[in-house]
């Protein structure tokens, strides 16, 4: 199978909030790379939704769009 990434991933362990107009939740960032992450999470987020994500680095927090 070929590897369809453009970026590399990395494997790590973060603790993070999510959050959309509908629902909100607790989970790890498991996987990051500069295009995006994968969110291990027992909540559920449709198709398009747009999610509001918090990744706490340590004593520091860090959100989409430098805020």
């Amino acid at each position: 199978m070929q590897e369809r990434r453009q970026a590399e991933r990395i494997r790590l362990n973060l603790p993070a909030r999510w959050q959309s107009l509908l629902t909100q939740d607790r989970g790890s960032v498991c996987d990051l790379s500069a295009n995006g992450c994968f969110v291990l999470t027992a909540g559920e987020v449709k198709a398009a939704e747009l999610v509001r994500l918090e990744i706490h680095f340590g004593s520091h927090r860090c959100l989409p769009g430098g805020k």
